[in-house]
């Protein structure tokens, strides 16, 4: 998938659609103690960096890198925790246990849908977090 495939997934979500899929920061929320300033920059950079991560991802797919792909899986999967989607994490979980216990030979397009909804529903987290921050700044 090139970068244009992911922004046309990312694409196919509007505001209405990814709410139900938002994000519980509560956790982020009580680490932070209240430090609203920490809650934002956390969800920042996982703004930010997100994309490129997931490109990633996919382009060590595409190149059969298996290694590679499980361990951008399992740095996503602490960046995801942060932001408490559960359903990402257990999902990234379930594609590097795949990786390294080897069972993706045979199960290649298997792979490649589960990354995708990873890929689609981690779109739509950024969407929504993003629309959230500006909420939160007064913006929109």
């Amino acid at each position: 998938m090139n970068r244009c495939r992911m922004e046309m997934l990312g694409d196919k979500f509007n505001i209405n659609e990814i709410l139900p899929l938002n994000p519980d920061i509560s956790a982020l929320e009580k680490l932070s103690a209240g430090d609203t300033a920490f809650v934002n920059e956390i969800i920042t950079v996982f703004v930010a960096e997100t994309p490129a991560l997931l490109f990633e991802m996919d382009l060590a797919l595409q190149n059969d890198n298996f290694k590679l792909l499980a361990a951008l899986l399992h740095k996503y999967k602490s960046s995801v925790s942060l932001v408490g989607k559960k359903q990402l994490y257990l999902l990234a979980g379930n594609l590097e246990l795949k990786i390294i216990q080897l069972k993706v030979s045979n199960d290649a397009e298997s792979l490649q849908q589960d990354l995708n909804q990873l890929i689609l529903i981690s779109l739509g987290i950024i969407k929504y977090l993003k629309f959230r921050m500006l909420k939160l700044n007064n913006i929109y």
